[in-house]
């Protein structure tokens, strides 16, 4: 493109996002050389009346081709050329990766500028991944967590009777409609048509329930209540909402008194016996607790890990997986009767706004993806045919389909490999960092401290 001189182009890298740019720049003479044939190509297409195509005489064209129109044509020519320049040009530090998207950034009688978007390649320079001191808390289970969760069970099969007289006390069983506003506006999850709250539980905001007690079948109360500061929704968070409550009926709880029959009410394969029971829950919970710490743990380590290693995730699969998480919670929303328009209506929250809280965890999976795939090849990590065979097995027992079935439905194998590789980095990952040299220096110090302290004694 040796027939344009005025054309400036300056290359920038943004990594976190995974985006490589070209900013190209045209003005002075090419710049009005594109605006004149722009002018000269929507005169050949302008139609007047009285005058054939292309033959408009320049005074009339001139009334009808508006600047706005010109520049429009001229940005669209300069795109063409702009993206050929960039082509010809050697040694660019920022590739032609994929089809790029493209920006007009300015525009005007003077210069065009254009941004050309693309991916910057997948690059990934691991540095330290192992001896991280991150603490790993001993997961234990107490027995008054047992019994919470044997009285969970108990209140799950109980029996539940109408109250035939009095009003709502701590205890009872209510059922009611609901319907809330702030500020005289509707919000997300303002209403709720036959709820049943266990009064006292607390499983509303704090003055909610308190405020129910008293009333009687078929009564209808407004209360007021405050959203706690910590609110998990920001918008509603310390504000006072305004709820009509109406109840519909009040109901005593009867709880299942006893082990034998809960036994029989929770039918849990291979429990049999109360004790059985008890086992069988200490172990559920130990696997809730223990995958509670794990979560927390990889988290800590995978943020430690990413401060020393380049990691650069190409922008289009970062997109990808935004549209991916957006539309996940659109359908959550949909499950709710909330189309994504009233969400927005209630929490005045922009879609960009939400896509953009939902790239950064987009950007967080892909990047702890990624690494764990690169630690498993730095340490030749594999899945086994015998382990391959288990997570099938794992999942024919979990869903009751056969392992035959199961491997019809897929392609290949390719997903339940990388699954099982990928358990097998994190388990690696598990043991090869944490509070083991911690635990040993706390060892020391305390066996310092008593040589201290019979030192002294000595003394």
């Amino acid at each position: 493109m040796k027939e344009y001189k005025n054309i400036e182009l300056v290359t920038k890298k943004i990594p976190v996002e995974g985006l490589g740019q070209w900013i190209v720049t045209i003005s002075g003479n090419d710049w009005a050389k594109i605006l004149s044939n722009s002018e000269t190509n929507l005169k050949a297409d302008l139609q007047v009346p009285g005058f054939r195509k292309g033959k408009v005489p320049a005074n009339i064209a001139k009334k009808h081709i508006k600047p706005a129109a010109i520049l429009k044509k001229a940005s669209s020519l300069a795109i063409k050329i702009a993206y050929q320049y960039g082509l010809d040009q050697k040694d660019l530090d920022v590739k032609v990766t994929n089809k790029p998207g493209v920006e007009v950034t300015q525009l005007s009688q003077e210069l065009c500028q254009l941004t050309f978007n693309f991916d910057l390649p997948l690059e990934v320079k691991l540095d330290q991944y192992r001896n991280f001191a991150i603490i790993k808390p001993e997961v234990a289970v107490s027995q008054d967590e047992i019994d919470q969760q044997v009285k969970i069970l108990k209140d799950r099969f109980a029996i539940y009777r109408p109250k035939e007289k009095g009003s709502l006390v701590i205890g009872d069983i209510a059922i009611f409609d609901f319907k809330g506003e702030l500020n005289g506006q509707e919000f997300p999850g303002n209403q709720g048509k036959d709820t049943q709250l266990e009064i006292g539980t607390k499983q509303f905001i704090p003055g909610f329930e308190e405020q129910m007690v008293g009333m009687k079948p078929n009564q209808t109360k407004t209360i007021k209540v405050t959203f706690p500061k910590d609110y998990h929704v920001e918008n509603l968070a310390n504000q006072e909402a305004e709820f009509t409550i109406h109840l519909k009926e009040i109901k005593i709880k009867i709880p299942t008194e006893s082990n034998d029959e809960l036994v029989k009410d929770v039918n849990i394969p291979n429990v049999n016996t109360y004790p059985e029971l008890l086992d069988y829950i200490k172990k559920q919970l130990e696997e809730q607790k223990s995958k509670t710490v794990k979560d927390q743990f990889f988290n800590q380590l995978f943020t430690e890990i990413l401060k020393s290693t380049v990691i650069v995730v190409p922008n289009s699969l970062i997109d990808k997986e935004t549209d991916r998480l957006v539309n996940d919670f659109k359908s959550q929303l949909k499950q709710q009767n909330l189309s994504f328009e009233e969400y927005q209506k209630i929490t005045k929250v922009s879609e960009q706004d939400i896509r953009k809280e939902a790239q950064k965890d987009a950007l967080w999976e892909l990047q702890v993806y990624i690494l764990t795939e690169e630690i498993a090849k730095a340490e030749k990590i594999t899945a086994s045919q015998s382990e391959i065979d288990q997570y099938l097995n794992n999942i024919s027992a979990q869903f009751n389909i056969s392992v035959e079935e199961i491997k019809k439905s897929m392609k290949d194998l390719t997903f339940v490999i990388s699954n099982v590789r990928r358990s097998k980095t994190l388990d690696w990952l598990w043991d090869n960092n944490g509070s083991q040299e911690i635990l040993e220096e706390k060892l020391q110090e305390s066996e310092t401290a008593s040589s201290v302290k019979s030192t002294t004694k000595k003394n």
